[in-house]
């Protein structure tokens, strides 16, 4: 071999050897068949094109692509892949991104951060959050699939955790607000919504109501309404139990017709009320009293307070000359002779002469209401009240009238012993 040809081959080894296995050498324009002519303008030529595409040991720039090639430091985390303020524009990858145990990816210069640590991959910064446009699935089979949780405050006070909001594009109405659906999916892979619940604006943009809003067949009804002002509203003829059993109970509230409630115990309809009758279906009883329930329309209790006025008689007491305290009243004050309950009502004796008067005029007994007041009045402790009180004026009648016959029997008696 002439010696300027291996002088060359050498030289062409040596360039290989010095060159990173990396350096995108291109094609090669020129080559060399043993026996014929080496022209130089080749040689230099060669020797361009290997300076061009080749990177030296301290650094240089490659440029063209690498194909079935794999870049390998020479020390596991030690180099990086472009320097700060000399970074890549993009990075394309293919199936997969490896990252080690502890790895960081930083945004501008730390803005965010995701950081690795065993079984846990950390969000940081973004203090404005982060926004996705499109819906997040998480799907696992551990529990809980997702949890908010925040740190650093008082013991002693809610706080915020979780803020699920809605945007409108123009200005938002009652009955505007966010909703939680609850779905559920089978082997068919149909998804199910069941229930939501939500808030919706009523009145102001910073007013709002609760709603449950079970779904029955696939339509959704608010069921049960809780108000800004602490108000519960159930739906049209809804039933609130009161026995624990979901559906089937027997002892419900429950509004029956419009402006109507009812109170069913065991079945039956006990209680009814609207806005101007009650009807009890059952006796009532009170607590204390004996005896239990009497029967339908009946009522059992140990007193009967009339506007807080214990009804009681008085009549015997004011005959005798005794102050006789208020029976339960608080500090067992005496009875005073004022008017209770009611016009020509007043606490005193009267005479039969008084009765005979006011019977003979105005067609009714002193301590008994006339009718256009008893109409007015409606007063049922009242009435009971005069009639205890009638029932006592006449029993003293009835005493004074037997101390008469009893005083002019004994007379008689004695006229009958002095003419014998």
């Amino acid at each position: 071999m002439p010696r300027f040809f291996r002088t060359v081959a050498s030289a062409l080894i040596l360039l290989g050897l010095s060159t990173p296995a990396f350096a995108q050498l291109g094609s090669v324009p020129y080559t060399f068949t043993p026996g014929t002519t080496i022209v130089s303008a080749e040689v230099n030529a060669m020797f361009s094109a290997i300076y061009s595409g080749a990177l030296n040991r301290t650094g240089g720039t490659m440029t063209g692509t690498l194909t079935s090639q794999q870049i390998t430091p020479a020390s596991s985390a030690t180099y990086d892949l472009g320097a700060s303020g000399t970074v890549f524009r993009s990075i394309y990858l293919g199936t997969s991104a490896v990252f080690s145990s502890g790895g960081v990816i930083t945004f501008n210069s730390g803005d965010v951060t995701v950081t690795h640590s065993t079984n846990t991959l950390a969000f940081a910064g973004a203090a404005s959050g982060y926004t996705f446009d499109a819906p997040v699935a998480v799907s696992t089979d551990t529990y809980p699939p997702i949890r908010a949780t925040r740190t650093g405050f008082g013991s002693s006070t809610t706080i915020g955790a979780l803020d699920v909001r809605v945007t409108h594009t123009s200005s938002m109405g009652d009955g505007f607000g966010p909703i939680i659906t609850f779905t559920v999916r089978d082997t068919d892979a149909t998804d199910n919504p069941i229930g939501a619940l939500g808030f919706v604006r009523t009145g102001a943009d910073n007013i709002g109501d609760f709603l449950v809003q079970p779904i029955n067949a696939g339509a959704s009804t608010t069921r049960l309404r809780l108000t800004n002002a602490g108000n519960m509203a159930l739906g049209a003829t809804a039933r609130f139990y009161l026995d624990g059993t979901a559906a089937t109970g027997n002892t419900y509230l429950v509004e029956s017709s419009s402006d109507t409630l009812d109170i069913v115990a065991g079945g039956t309809t006990s209680f009814s009320t609207t806005a101007t009758v009650t009807t009890f279906a059952t006796g009532v009883v009170g607590t204390g009293a004996t005896g239990g329930g009497k029967g339908a329309g009946t009522a059992n209790f140990t007193a009967v307070y009339d506007d807080n006025v214990l009804l009681s008689d008085w009549v015997f007491e004011q005959a005798n000359g005794i102050q006789k305290p208020v029976r339960g009243g608080e500090g067992e004050q005496p009875e005073q002779p004022t008017r209770v309950k009611g016009p020509n009502m007043e606490k005193r004796l009267y005479a039969l002469s008084e009765v005979d008067a006011i019977t003979g005029t105005e067609n009714r007994l002193p301590w008994m209401p006339s009718a256009d007041t008893f109409e007015a009045e409606r007063h049922t402790g009242g009435m009971i009240t005069r009639l205890w009180v009638g029932q006592e004026q006449q029993q003293l009648y009835i005493s004074s009238l037997n101390k008469q016959i009893e005083a002019l029997t004994a007379e008689v008696a004695a006229l009958k012993a002095r003419l014998q």
